[in-house]
């Protein structure tokens, strides 16, 4: 894809610390203020200035699911913004419709959401306390992928209903549908990297991500130059980035780096909804 029209984005990548040769990276999202000396996060940042990100406006029929390991779905604008106000219309109504466009568009034969989350950048932003709070989990700068491939089956055995060990002879995947929750996205647009570009043995690290019931595992990311940064400009509320976080099958994309980058604020703070959906192929 021609870098014909590209901006420059500054991103939190994990630091060379020399501390990640024997310690896991983590983040604990739950309180620890009554532990003394406990510390919420062990992940240490370097931001790194003037990386290149090309706009995908005009061009995002080029996008492979399977090869860069994202592209553009049309979710519509059928719901009022207003609607993802009310957690359990999210998960009445929108987590049904996501699956049934994800079975659509991916001609799946089931799909099940697992788990969503709002990201509002609200007067509180930067103050870490926020991070894992109901309604103002901020816009993350950390460059982050989801899901791990070795927790990926533990995530299908603890969400999927009824789920056997037979699945796994189907082809499996896990899939972000990323949308805002704004008309158009004016600050904290989400950069995502092409799957082509990463080392996954060189630039990954596993990170345990720990909440009151549950420690799933992410990655973050050292920081590697042949990076490819994508975003797309002007995002409208229709417009979801579907994101790769896992996939069974050999040879095909099967984890996104990603990060949202300051492009200085808006009079219309960024506002999104990430839903995360288990995918049988």
């Amino acid at each position: 894809m021609a870098p014909s029209n590209q901006v420059k984005a500054s991103l939190k990548y994990l630091a060379p610390d020399p501390k990640y040769l024997k310690e896991k990276p983590y983040t604990c999202l739950v309180d620890l203020s009554g532990i003394p000396g406990a510390a919420a996060t062990n992940i240490a940042s370097d931001i790194v200035s003037e990386i290149p990100v090309t706009d995908v406006r005009g061009s995002t029929e080029e996008l492979s699911l399977d090869e860069h390991g994202f592209q553009i779905l049309d979710v519509s604008k059928s719901f009022s913004i207003s609607d993802f106000e009310d957690q359990e219309w999210i998960k009445t109504i929108y987590y049904p419709f996501i699956c049934e466009l994800l079975v659509r568009n991916l001609g799946a034969k089931q799909a099940h959401v697992f788990e969503h989350q709002l990201r509002y950048r609200h007067p509180g932003f930067g103050d870490k306390s926020y991070r894992g709070a109901p309604h103002f989990d901020p816009p993350l700068n950390q460059v982050h992928a989801d899901q791990s491939q070795e927790a990926a089956r533990a995530r299908f055995a603890r969400h999927w209903p009824n789920y056997s060990e037979d699945m796994w002879s189907d082809r499996l995947q896990i899939i972000n549908v990323w949308r805002p929750l704004v008309p158009t996205v004016e600050e904290w647009p989400l950069a995502l990297c092409d799957f082509r570009s990463v080392d996954t043995e060189r630039d990954l690290r596993a990170s345990d991500i720990v909440k009151p019931d549950y420690v799933g595992e992410s990655y973050v990311s050292f920081y590697n130059r042949k990076h490819a940064w994508y975003y797309l400009s002007k995002q409208e509320y229709n417009e979801a980035w579907m994101i790769k976080l896992f996939d069974s099958k050999p040879g095909v994309a099967n984890t996104v780096l990603h990060a949202s980058f300051d492009v200085g604020e808006s009079a219309m703070a960024r506002k999104s909804c990430e839903t995360r959906v288990l995918v049988r192929l």
